[in-house]
């Protein structure tokens, strides 16, 4: 159902779908978001965005423990 919403090129493409409220978050728009289709190049901005839900994950599943992970974006590069 998320899938058929993002993928079917109606409403506004400039849209936000993802945002973090983090200084060092990271934002998508719907027009970024629907690269995730076959055959397109993956737009760096969903790369992003799912480097932070990663590390947020690994905050959230092991507070106690040293964090052994980490997901960087693609301004490390």
């Amino acid at each position: 159902m998320v899938s058929e919403a993002l993928f079917s090129m109606q409403g506004d493409p400039y849209e936000f779908v993802f945002e973090t409220e983090w200084a060092w978050g990271a934002a998508t728009i719907r027009d970024n978001m629907q690269t995730l289709a076959p055959k397109l190049k993956v737009d760096v901005s969903i790369i992003d965005s799912f480097a932070c839900i990663l590390n947020y994950e690994e905050t959230i599943n092991k507070p106690a423990a040293p964090k052994i992970n980490y997901f960087f974006h693609t301004g490390i590069l």
